[in-house]
């Protein structure tokens, strides 16, 4: 990179053509450019800057590559052309070399000198925390950099660590959830890890072993599998709500559809009847135990409930003919209103539809009066037959989102 004084006086004769020639409208920018810096010479002066960048390698492949890299990171200064073309390649190896030419091999430019000071490499990236960081990370060539986690300057932070295993992918993940946890205040901040293997069991174990015995919720480390131990019912909507809001009703959509595809074709059969169908059934469901015969309350299925009832002193409130008719739902309420919010949601889930009980739905007549005579595609079964077998070998598959919800997690808890 070389920077020279007199970039208006080299500019002379091409001024003196432009202002006899500016009348041209595709001429007319550049006569506005040279002004512009004319200007500005008055008050900054504007100088001559040539730009070369050589690489190498020791093989061709490996300087291509180089070279490519090289002609990137140029470009992504911003407006910015590079080429690799050159008459005498020697000449231009030549101009890469301090002192060794007289001539200029690539074509001139006329910053202002703070322009071309800022395009020097007289300093490097610095962090932006300036001492304030709370983990020091190195960049690629090995200088120290001081990073800020969770910090106001930031309102986000993504950090990606892809790799071969071994080479410290864990680590680092770990390394950046305990600087966030050991920077928190009163509370510890929320974290959630979704792990294939138990690289992240080791650190929620720490943190369990260091909180008094009354905070040890708010750290939990669990190894889930396809057991009825960790049900969580597909069905369950939003605490106090009796029907699915609308992201909820697309999940539990897609996963009903994902249960019929067509291990053939990766898709479910005929998806615009099937996706239909699952959508009218979600809505059948809800409306058969949500309004229309919610799910009558009976005693011993939930202790959690029972107890509740008994401690709160709401049982002895109602006589025996009103809680054999009373719903979950009703339950759910008085528990709420009591301030037993815990066994309130566990009433909650035993009120929601279950996945058995939607497929036998699949036979309701409003179903079969309009899709009772579609068939699959390439096949003379009836689609609402298939439908109906893959959710009941989905019930069969996957207990744990074919029962009432069993596996809840603690409101308390902030790291999982």
């Amino acid at each position: 990179m070389d920077l020279m004084p007199g970039g208006m006086k080299a500019l002379n004769l091409k001024k003196t053509l432009l202002t006899y020639s500016s009348f041209i409208s595709a001429v007319r920018p550049m006569y506005e450019s040279v002004m512009t810096l004319a200007a500005t010479d008055e008050k900054e002066p504007v100088c001559i800057m040539t730009i070369m960048a050589s690489t190498w390698g020791k093989t061709r492949e490996i300087c291509t590559r180089n070279q490519a890299i090289l002609k990137s990171a140029i470009e992504g200064w911003g407006v910015c052309g590079t080429t690799t073309t050159f008459g005498d390649p020697r000449r231009a190896w030549v101009n890469t070399i301090l002192a060794a030419s007289g001539g200029s091999g690539p074509v001139p430019l006329y910053p202002p000198l703070s322009h071309a000071i800022s395009l020097f490499p007289l300093n490097r990236a610095g962090s932006v925390w300036r001492g304030k960081g709370n983990l020091m990370l190195h960049t690629e060539d090995g200088s120290a950099f001081e990073v800020g986690l969770a910090s106001s300057q930031q309102n986000k932070h993504t950090e990606l660590a892809p790799g071969d295993p071994g080479l410290g992918k864990s680590v680092l993940i770990n390394t950046l959830s305990e600087i966030q946890i050991s920077s928190a205040q009163k509370n510890l901040p929320f974290i959630a890890y979704i792990d294939k293997g138990y690289s992240a069991q080791g650190l929620v174990q720490l943190i369990r072993d260091s909180l008094p015995q009354e905070r040890k919720d708010e750290a939990v480390g669990i190894i889930l599998s396809n057991d009825p131990d960790y049900t969580r019912n597909l069905f369950d909507v939003m605490y106090g709500a009796k029907k699915p809001i609308t992201p909820e009703k697309n999940f539990m959509s897609s996963v009903l559809c994902a249960l019929c595809v067509d291990t053939g074709t990766g898709q479910p059969c005929n998806p615009g009847d099937t996706r239909q169908i699952i959508n009218q059934l979600i809505e059948l469901a809800f409306k058969e135990y949500g309004e229309n015969n919610p799910r009558l309350y009976r005693a011993s299925t939930e202790e959690l409930v029972d107890s509740a009832l008994q401690d709160s002193g709401l049982y002895e409130k109602h006589d025996a003919a009103w809680w054999a008719r009373s719903t979950w739902f009703e339950v759910r309420d008085m528990l709420h209103n009591a301030g037993y919010i815990m066994a309130a949601q566990r009433a909650h889930y035993q009120a929601m539809p279950q996945l058995p009980e939607v497929s036998s739905m699949l036979g309701h007549t409003s179903l079969r009066d309009v899709f009772g005579t579609v068939q699959r595609d390439g096949s003379n079964e009836l689609l609402l037959d298939y439908i109906r077998r893959a959710l009941e070998q989905g019930h069969n598959d996957y207990p744990m989102i074919s029962g009432y919800t069993r596996f809840m997690i603690n409101p308390e808890t902030r790291v999982i």
